[in-house]
């Protein structure tokens, strides 16, 4: 009998809550979206844009958000009244939208944010500029535009696959193969331009189809050669940019040691040794040029189109990339390396000249 009347008494006090939770259901307001935005609601490729939510409650509840797309990217989580949404790398019109809940009852929202070009460019004008560790003025005739970020997996995807589709490049045991005309110092013929045999490329040939791995659209392309870096340029009527013109759009004529100032480089600055060990995706680091170029220290390497020496073999590669110290990330700091090489830690950038 005891045992029956605890077993009563549960059943009572599980049914009375029930009742309380359902009656609260019943009697519940919901969630009212005031406003929804995004902050510029027009934007580039791999931009980004604060989406910021207004809501109320009339009950006076705890609200939560939730963000969701089925493009582009949260950075920093999707779940407060206000997210940065980084832009995929197809233009288009994108919604976005966000779910507010009070445990009861919840409602939803969108915003659209119109993506209009697929490079981003950023104009350097001509003038004078800070040219190496002794901050030697040298002086660029022209102005010329630089991309604002480095070359990503999809940008280079979308790459590969226009290329193939016209005869360019060819794929042969996850290698892929382009020809280059030739200049001074280089025969014409068949040059690698991608090594897709290991890891650290995110970039893949499966079934005829070139596909990069779950979030790393938005990385900087890595284990491309010079020679894939300058047909890709080609490919677009671009070039890479001269130790001369990356300096410029790294330092301008500030004379700083790295393209925010004399600092030492934070994790949030730029991504190098100690900070995650891996690359990231473009556009995250706070440490722009003062033109207001990114990742232009660490990250990765990025090529350039001069040679280190009179040896006219290795090229200049700046910038330093994410498994270097401060000392390699100097906006001056010039190193080499082969062309025909490819490495985990190596991208690039183009310039369009005016």
């Amino acid at each position: 009998m005891e045992k029956f009347r605890s077993s009563f008494l549960t059943t009572v006090i599980l049914f009375v809550i029930l009742l309380l939770n359902t009656g609260c259901e019943l009697l519940n307001t919901p969630p009212v979206v005031d406003k929804i935005s995004a902050q510029p609601d027009r934007i580039n490729t791999y931009d980004m844009s604060t989406l910021i939510c207004v809501a109320s409650d009339a009950d006076d509840d705890k609200l939560s958000y939730s963000w969701s797309s089925i493009d582009g990217a949260f950075i920093g989580g999707s779940k407060s009244d206000s997210v940065i949404w980084q832009a995929p790398n197809v233009p288009g019109r994108y919604s976005v939208e966000v779910t507010v809940s009070d445990d009861y009852d919840f409602v939803k929202e969108s915003v659209i944010i119109v993506v209009v070009e697929s490079f981003n460019f950023i104009t350097v004008p001509s003038g004078y500029f800070s040219y190496g560790e002794g901050d030697t003025p040298n002086h660029i005739s022209y102005s010329f535009e630089i991309m604002k970020y480095e070359v990503t997996n999809a940008q280079y995807t979308k790459y590969l696959e226009e290329a193939i589709s016209v005869g360019e490049i060819t794929v042969s045991s996850d290698v892929v193969s382009g020809y280059y005309t030739g200049d001074a110092n280089n025969t014409a013929g068949t040059y690698t331009l991608l090594d897709m045999q290991t890891d650290e490329c995110k970039i893949n040939y499966l079934i005829g189809e070139f596909i990069v791995d779950d979030g790393f659209d938005n990385h900087p392309v890595v284990m491309v050669t010079w020679f894939g870096a300058y047909l890709f340029a080609a490919h677009y009527g671009l070039n890479l940019p001269d130790e001369y013109e990356w300096e410029m759009a790294a330092r301008g004529n500030t004379g700083y040691d790295f393209p925010w100032g004399n600092e030492n480089p934070t994790c949030e600055q730029a991504n190098h040794y100690g900070c995650l060990d891996v690359t990231q995706a473009v556009g995250i680091s706070a440490g722009k040029s003062v033109f207001g170029v990114y990742d232009m220290a660490g990250n990765v390497w990025e090529w350039t189109d001069s040679y280190y020496d009179t040896t006219v073999t290795n090229r200049v590669r700046r910038g330093g990339a994410f498994n270097n110290d401060a000392g390699h990330l100097y906006s001056w700091y010039r190193y080499h390396t082969a062309p025909t090489g490819t490495y985990p830690a190596i991208g690039f950038r183009c310039i369009r000249k005016n």
